[in-house]
């Protein structure tokens, strides 16, 4: 991306909640928003980088949808400040959220799992991608309402073997979080396997 391009760039900056990290106005402390007082979350923190608008979300597309790895060093930018976000002290494993084998042979490759290798460059974290699988076939989520996108992942996802992940700490990686649906199926699938999971994604609608 050229340097023009990056200057159009929303970044995620503080101030925002401490759990969904959901950006909050200029000035306004750092606390838990309205959703996250009213009910718990599955995840212990849950970051994005950049705002899915502008030269943002052109990278992420072109990524998404022509594997146009030539944004490859645009994402990395993107990912590692979203983890620096998080500010986790360690991790066990990277997770990327799963696409169930249909949708992947129709796209051709998981994008979620090639932003978390190019994260596990930087952290040496390693990336786990065959232990969460994703075992119902569903309708993709952009066409659709909140409440819609939340039974449409429902008991969508399983873990592969009893006891992997049980007290570790786990970073679900995927693109782009607009409610959070499916990172929030995929942490309870994670966090009923013994896991304390953090979620990061490249961008986020707000």
């Amino acid at each position: 991306m050229c340097a023009g391009c990056m200057e159009t760039v929303r970044w995620i900056e503080r101030p925002f909640c401490t759990v969904c990290g959901i950006p909050f106005s200029a000035g306004t402390g750092e606390h838990r928003c309205a959703e996250c007082i009213k009910r718990s979350q599955p995840f212990e923190r849950a970051r994005s980088a950049v705002y899915y608008q502008g030269a943002g979300l052109k990278a992420i597309r072109k990524f998404k949808y022509r594997y146009d790895m030539t944004v490859e060093p645009t994402l990395e930018r993107f990912v590692t400040h979203g983890f620096e976000l998080l500010d986790v002290a360690h991790l066990d494993l990277m997770v990327p959220v799963p696409l169930h084998t249909r949708r992947l042979k129709e796209r051709g490759f998981n994008q979620a799992l090639l932003i978390a290798r190019i994260l596990s460059k930087h952290t040496g974290i390693a990336v786990d991608w065959r232990s969460l699988r994703r075992i119902s076939y569903t309708g993709p989520q952009v066409a659709l309402e909140e409440k819609e996108r939340l039974v449409n992942v429902r008991n969508a996802f399983r873990v592969e073997e009893e006891g992997l992940f049980r007290n570790k700490k786990v970073l679900l990686v995927d693109d782009v979080m607009t409610t959070g649906a499916t990172i929030k199926e995929c942490a309870r699938t994670l966090k009923r396997a013994g896991a304390q999971v953090y979620a990061l994604t490249v961008a986020r609608v707000v």
